[in-house]
């Protein structure tokens, strides 16, 4: 999951298995819930990584987006940050195509 935090826009792929049923889907969006909140209340956090039974989660906030990615437990911290940083600059190569862009009337 993908959000510009300047825009306020968010990009996020479909679910995929083994996160197809609701119960599967809430388990792991609760995860994000804490992780972010979390980060947000440890001011100087930036990126974290959380390895769970069933997942493990990735995310990096800074002022101007958050990038948050489930991997498998298996994987490594290394993997995980590398995997974002190519997945950012996806993001940010694709992000005018991707997202709506904001008139500046409704800016202020």
């Amino acid at each position: 999951m993908y959000k510009n935090t300047v825009s306020m826009q968010v990009c996020c792929s479909s679910p995929q298995i083994p996160y197809i049923a609701y119960e599967e889907l809430l388990s792991l969006y609760q995860g994000y819930f804490k992780l972010t909140s979390m980060l947000r209340k440890a001011k100087n956090v930036k990126m974290f990584f959380l390895t769970l039974d069933r997942y493990s989660l990735f995310s990096w906030l800074t002022s101007n987006f958050e990038l948050h990615c489930t991997f498998s437990p298996l994987v490594t911290q290394a993997y995980a940050m590398n995997t974002a940083e190519k997945m950012l600059r996806l993001f940010r190569n694709e992000e005018k195509r991707v997202f709506f862009s904001i008139p500046s009337v409704l800016n202020g």
